[in-house]
């Protein structure tokens, strides 16, 4: 089974474009107008089909890691401290209110430079990119940007691209239903828990990063591009020669490519 998940920062609950779309392999497609709700009708799934027995991918359309030395800075250790971090730090409300602006300042605080950047002014992060202290991207966008896509610095917070601000509330979503006592073992994420490979065990719930972009998407499938990306991406996710995109990039550091993560996509 495959699930897709397009995710939204939204400070206000909020329903088509611009917010959260969640497609299955099953041929439902939800639209939760609070990431409270999506991480509900994910659980509710994910418990479901463990108790089933099967094997379940989870596609999360945001950064799972950051640039390499970002741990270090925050004195983190383990395939799940950076979420651990970044859940400490984020307050965000059933109804969407979130402090993701000020959890960034503060991450920024602790790591002892300026990282995350991109705010309405006031928010005590950086308004535009600064000299940064670690680097821009990860490895997984380098190999990206080499194939002609430009994918965006999870640095950024603020405007088009911002997949910041994303990963800020979705890690913390991700980390609830990875550490769920129903789910945590049978859970892994990928690559940073599983190495560039997917276990053989049933149950199974395997968390990953995808660009849809990089997948490629049929814009007929849904009026709403963010739906339709969702749409195209479980299908893809169910196909046979998805399990090439699991293997090592050929040239990476293996194990900053693990620290890091790795975006899911075609080869």
């Amino acid at each position: 089974m495959a699930i897709a998940v397009d995710w939204s920062a939204a400070s206000v609950p909020r329903r088509g474009k611009d917010s959260i779309w969640i497609a299955t392999s099953d041929g439902d497609l939800e639209n939760p107008p609070t990431r409270d709700e999506a991480t509900r009708m994910l659980r509710e799934r994910l418990c479901s089909s463990v108790a089933e027995r099967r094997r379940v991918l989870v596609g999360w359309d945001f950064p799972l890691g950051f640039p390499d030395g970002f741990p270090v800075r925050l004195s983190v250790r383990g395939p799940l401290g950076i979420l651990r971090a970044v859940a400490a730090q984020l307050h965000d409300g059933p109804d969407n209110r979130n402090d993701r602006f000020a959890a960034a300042a503060r991450l920024n605080r602790l790591a002892g430079a300026d990282l995350f950047w991109g705010a309405p002014p006031g928010h005590g992060v950086p308004l535009t990119r600064p000299p940064l202290g670690l680097s821009e991207f990860r490895l997984c966008e380098r190999a990206l940007r080499r194939r002609g896509l430009f994918p965006h610095s999870p640095w950024k917070l603020y405007t088009a691209g911002s997949c910041g601000s994303q990963a800020l509330t979705g890690l913390p979503r991700l980390l609830s239903l990875r550490e769920d006592p129903k789910l945590r073992k049978v859970s892994r994420l990928w690559p940073q828990e599983t190495g560039f490979e997917v276990p053989r065990a049933r149950p199974l719930v395997v968390h990953a990063e995808i660009w849809p972009t990089a997948i490629g998407f049929d814009p007929a499938l849904h009026p709403v591009r963010d739906a339709a990306q969702v749409l195209s991406a479980v299908r893809w996710m169910m196909t046979a020669n998805v399990e090439g995109s699991f293997r090592a990039p050929p040239s990476a550091d293996l194990r900053v490519a693990r620290r890091e993560g790795w975006v899911l996509a075609p080869p």
